[in-house]
């Protein structure tokens, strides 16, 4: 009876390290820090009315004031940037519609200018990207919220 218990317990502490393992980011061991968001569109959906996007990793660079970012079906070198460190910077896109970043690890984004919008553009305005901690995003994605 003990060998089991003990064996259960073991059982337990390799999976409570599995989940820890999975829920952490490891983008930071590479330099980088990852963007996790959901859009939301609590009109049209149910349950919270949010799904989880795909990450986005991004990889600030001191020395030469740019940032590489990573989704899932692209990589790019962003050239209008800030950069303090890993967890402070800052990027205008090429257009320079929208500026975004990290401030203390935390993501924002502001658009800079608007034009006029077609009725499906309007339509999206209804929908909202929330960006949220990863172990959040998980439980988004895996349907748990």
């Amino acid at each position: 009876m003990k060998k089991l218990l003990e064996t259960i317990q073991f059982i337990v502490v390799i999976m409570v390290v599995v989940v820890f393992l999975y829920i952490c980011d490891w983008s930071f061991l590479q330099g980088g820090i990852t963007a996790y968001s959901t859009w939301c569109r609590p009109k049209y959906t149910e349950g919270n009315g949010c799904y989880p996007v795909s990450p986005t990793a991004y990889f600030p660079n001191k020395q030469t004031q740019t940032v590489i970012y990573k989704t899932e079906y692209s990589i790019e070198t962003l050239k209008k940037c800030t950069v303090i460190d890993r967890r402070n910077w800052e990027c205008k896109y090429d257009d320079e519609s929208a500026v975004f970043g990290f401030n203390n690890g935390n993501f924002h984004s502001t658009e800079l200018w608007s034009y006029t919008r077609t009725s499906e553009e309007i339509l999206e305005l209804d929908r909202q990207e929330k960006y949220i901690p990863r172990f959040i995003w998980i439980l988004e994605d895996f349907n748990i919220i």
